[in-house]
């Protein structure tokens, strides 16, 4: 191989990489857009999809797991709203080998049943700030855990 070859292939090679390097998702922008997925089945009113948003060992601090975060899902708020409206407020996340955390704030209203006024999702709160914990497991990130922070 020529010098001018050896030159040509170090930078195709350089570029290469540095290509990859911005085109690929880091692992923290993969673990943003798992929490968006999660929230737009929630406003999709999609059981199926956010239900593959969970970790089947989903544990949390009030003692919840898997299968009573979708039964929530769907009888507190699927059933109870045609219309539900989920708009990201902040999302900061932070990625530990297999694990990570989401601070997330979302604004979360939605129309109920039969109804034209849209309210707050809960009570006349329409600001909720997560804590959301995740795992790396096959098949990409799932959230384990969701809890609840207080929003003045």
């Amino acid at each position: 191989m020529s010098p001018r070859a050896r030159v040509a292939a170090g930078v195709g090679a350089l570029l290469a990489i540095w290509l990859a390097w911005r085109l690929l998702p880091s692992e923290e922008r993969r673990v943003e857009a798992k929490v968006r997925e999660a929230a737009a089945a929630v406003e999709g009113k999609d059981l199926l999809a956010l239900a593959g948003c969970l970790s089947r060992s989903y544990a949390d601090a009030e003692g919840r797991e898997y299968q009573d975060i979708l039964a929530a899902a769907k009888g507190i708020v699927f059933d109870r709203f045609d219309d539900i409206d989920v708009s990201f407020r902040s999302c900061r996340v932070t990625v530990s080998g297999a694990m990570a955390s989401a601070a997330v704030s979302v604004q979360a209203r939605g129309r109920r049943r039969g109804g034209s006024k849209v309210d707050a999702l809960f009570g006349d709160r329409d600001v909720f700030d997560f804590n959301l914990g995740l795992r790396k497991e096959s098949g990409g990130w799932r959230i384990v855990r969701i809890d609840e922070s207080e929003t003045p």
